[in-house]
Parts: structure tokens; sequence; C-alpha cells
């Protein structure tokens, strides 16, 4: 398949277009070239396990994931002992590498959240979930190192992208090696199965929430605003491109999302804005020009078409300033291999703030970088951010890595011996501040606290005045500039 890709790459990219002269290799029009769309690892396949086109590559990747694991552990003993916490065992009886029986956690539409303090055995078992996770990563930088070489050799001069629609650390982190970073979001996008051609209203995700503060209960990340689900994949180091956008509340907020997006992005100062879509026909002659016959068409709906000149205007211009500060949400290589179901807190108050972006370390614990703010994932409890100008830490787990072999336990009292002011369910210092215990805060999704205490230490810090950041129930940038009020 992945030879049949690369031929694909080299007949598109290198067939001479007889009209202009140039192949697209060589052609200015050419801004980017994508690997893939909307595509990993990671994704699930196991509503569609018995249809027949699948099974081979579901066989595939178990048998893949089976040679990984041996070649980790070597034996199926090892692995045993490797997934075994307070004597519970998270291998099956009847699983052993050696005979490829050992099965992998299912995905998702994004990568499938776990829960790093969640039940130890079966399919989502927390260990399980850790290797499937290790070898998911590998499976996808190695592909997508393989491509990329491909297509370099064939001439390409532009930038190249992997692909797009991430959202979970470990899926962004494994798109990272490309020379830009992509991002696919909606606002109450249609829930399928609906009608292709014309989506009605009675499609619509009308539960979604616009307070991106208050998640829905049942953890559903993809129910709130765009620029909290867009920015979990902005890489520090690497451009970022909104490359799929669209919002389809019909009511009541059509008319003011897009200008409102293209403001946080100048904000965020990311590179790139492209709306999903002009029109979605590939015919020419079937475009009404007085009729809006799919909510997913700009070109002839006037409350968004007729927006397109002043929006190009803001976001190339400088009619929204770049944030005043940057925030710098730091991964170590331990947390890649969880992913907590509130994962997204610091995305739903930063961006609307500040700028924010992820920091991937491959090489130790220790944040080494020069943000305003450095936040640890705390997906695990073994963030290093002692070297940071400021430090925000918390921790989904008391253990140091996901399988539970080494205990963190008293890291953040001893960090939070070092703060004087007492906040719900932190302690607040001149440089630190240290949430005693996130997941009762904020486990249900509920961000509301924690974003009052990071807001006042970033008063408290010099960040923010009081009239910037959170203000009543608006969420003021720190330029002064935005207001986002919930």
């Amino acid at each position: 398949m992945i030879q049949l890709q690369k031929e694909y790459a080299t007949k598109l990219l290198c067939h001479v277009n007889p009209y202009t002269g140039l192949a697209l290799i060589d052609d200015p029009a050419v801004m980017t070239i994508q690997i893939n769309n909307e595509d990993s690892v990671f994704k699930g396949t196991e509503d569609i396990k018995d249809t027949k086109g699948i099974v081979p590559y579901r066989q595939e990747l178990q048998r893949r994931f089976n040679r990984y694991l041996l070649a980790k552990y070597d034996t199926r003993k090892n692995l045993s002992d490797a997934w075994t916490f307070n004597g519970v065992c998270a291998l099956g009886t009847e699983e052993d590498p050696e005979e490829g029986t050992v099965l992998f956690p299912e995905g998702d539409f994004y990568q499938v959240q776990n829960n790093p303090m969640g039940e130890w055995t079966g399919i989502e078992s927390p260990a399980r979930y850790a290797d499937f996770t290790e070898f998911g990563i590998y499976i996808n930088r190695r592909y997508y190192g393989t491509m990329i070489d491909h297509v370099r050799s064939l001439g390409a001069k532009v930038p190249i992208v992997t692909s797009n629609l991430l959202n979970g650390a470990a899926d962004v982190y494994s798109h990272a090696d490309g020379d830009l970073m992509e991002n696919n979001t909606y606002f109450n996008h249609p829930i399928p199965p609906f009608d292709e051609a014309k989506p009605k209203v009675a499609d619509m995700r009308e539960y979604v929430t616009s307070n991106p503060l208050t998640i829905h209960k049942d953890g559903l990340f993809l129910r709130t605003n765009m620029l909290p689900m867009a920015s979990t994949a902005v890489v520090a180091g690497n451009p970022f491109i909104l490359s799929e956008w669209n919002e389809y509340g019909v009511n009541p907020f059509h008319s003011t999302a897009f200008i409102s997006m293209a403001a946080y992005a100048c904000l965020n100062d990311w590179d790139g804005l492209i709306v999903y879509c002009y029109h979605t026909s590939e015919s020419w002659n079937d475009q009404p020009a007085d009729e809006i016959t799919n909510i997913f068409d700009a070109y002839n709906d006037p409350s968004l078409i007729c927006q397109f000149g002043f929006m190009a205007a803001l976001f190339l211009g400088d009619l929204v300033a770049p944030a005043e500060h940057r925030v710098d949400l730091v991964f170590t290589q331990n947390d890649l291999k969880t992913l907590p179901p509130a994962f997204s807190m610091p995305n739903a108050y930063l961006p609307y703030i500040t700028s924010l972006r992820n920091v991937f370390l491959d090489q130790g614990d220790a944040y080494t970088g020069d943000a305003d703010v450095a936040v640890t994932a705390g997906f695990v409890n073994n963030g290093d951010l002692s070297q940071a100008k400021r430090a925000v830490y918390y921790a989904w787990s008391p253990y140091r890595d996901a399988l539970r072999h080494a205990n963190g336990e008293g890291r953040l009292e001893r960090l939070a011996a070092k703060a004087d002011e007492e906040l719900p369910g932190a302690k607040l210092g001149d440089r630190i501040l240290v949430f005693n215990e996130i997941a009762s805060l904020a486990g249900e999704g509920d961000y509301t606290t924690f974003a009052a205490n990071l807001d006042v230490a970033l008063k408290r810090w010099g960040l923010l005045p009081d009239d910037r950041g959170l203000v009543g129930s608006a969420l003021v940038s720190d330029t002064g500039e935005l207001a986002f009020d919930t």
C-alpha cells in the first residue's frame, strides 16, 4: 500500500500540465503538499471490523503490535510482569504475543481517551493503552518519514505536512515531523448519517456548549468551540494552519463566528486559515446563486461570503495584535502514553487570553524553554518545570509513568511548599501554581475553577491587569482587544 502511494504521489506531482507547462512539484500555486487527510494509526475501525476490505489490515495491525511487544519485552512472562500492578495482570490468560493474540485497544474518530487511574484490566487497561500508544507513535512517524523522504526526492520545494484532524497528545506528536502542523475543527458539525447533499438543521449538534470552560459531562471534547479544539495541534517550532473549519450553528453565532476565529488566530499568531468550503459540488452547472442548498457552502451565503474581504484584511494586516505573552504546555514522553478525559483544560482558557503552544520533550523530563509560563501536561506525575520563568503543576496520576511502576507520591506537596497563597484546590506563589488534586477539581469537565485559579496566578505574576483575563463572564485577551463573553 505504501509503495502504491509512492507511485501515486509520483504520477500526481510530476505529471506536466500541458496548459501551464508545469508539474505540480514545480508549480508556485501549490502552497503545501499533504501526505494524508484526517488519518492516523490511532483511528478506530471497530465499527467496520467485519467489513471484507478492512479485515486484513486489522489483522496486520494486531500482528505488528504483537511483534512490537515481543521486541520490547522478549517473552510473554516479561510482558505479563510489566502489565501487572498490585498483583493484577492486564494481560488476558488467552493472550500471548508469541501467538499474536494480544489485542490492541480500539480507537475512535480522534485518539481515544484513557484514564491513567482507570481499571487495570480489560481492553481499556492503562498498561495496554500505554504500549499501544508507544507503538502507534512509532508507526505514524515511520510512515510519514518514509513518505516525506519520497516526496522530497521528487524535488518538492514547498512545505510538506503529514495529516490533520488531530487532538490527542500522542497523535499530535506523531504528526509533528512535517514542515508545519494542520488541524481541522468545526462548531456544531452535523451528526452522521445525514443527507450528504442537503443536511438539515435537525442533523445539527444543537447540544454543543458555547462556553469553553464547561465541557459536557459525557466528556465529548468535540462539543465545544473551535478555538480550544484547534489549539491542541499547535506545536512550538512549527507553523500552524487551521486547514478546515466552519461553524454550523445556523443561529445565533453564524454571522460572527468567522471574524471571531480570524481574530483569535491573530492573537495566537497562527499562519493560515482555510474555510471549508467555497462550494461542495464538483460540477460547474448545479450551483444556484439564490439558494443555499448545503450548509457547508460559503459562495452564496451572504452572511459569510460578504465577510471574506474583511477577514483577509484582518488576518493579513495589523487590526488584531498578537498576544503579549506566551504559554508553553509541556509534554514528557511518559505523558504521551495516556490521555485523561479532561486533558483539554488549558486549551479551554489560555488561547482566549494569550498565545498557547505545545512543547514535546524528547530528552528527559526537564523543560528549558523561555515562555512566560510553562504548564505541565500532567497526564502523569513527572514534568520538571524548575527552569521555567513561572510554572503551573498538576497531575492526573500520582505515578511517574502510565504503567504505574514508579510512584511520584509527595512531589506536588513538596512543590506546593514553595507557595504561600491558598486557592480553591491549589496553592500559589511568586513563580509557581500547584493544583493539589486535579481530578476532583476538573475531572467532570467543568474547568471554571481551574481557569479562575490560573487567572489569579497570571494577575499576581504581573502578566494580566485586573481588566483582562477572566472578567465577569468574559474572557479578555492580554492585549485588551478581544473579549469572548459566554
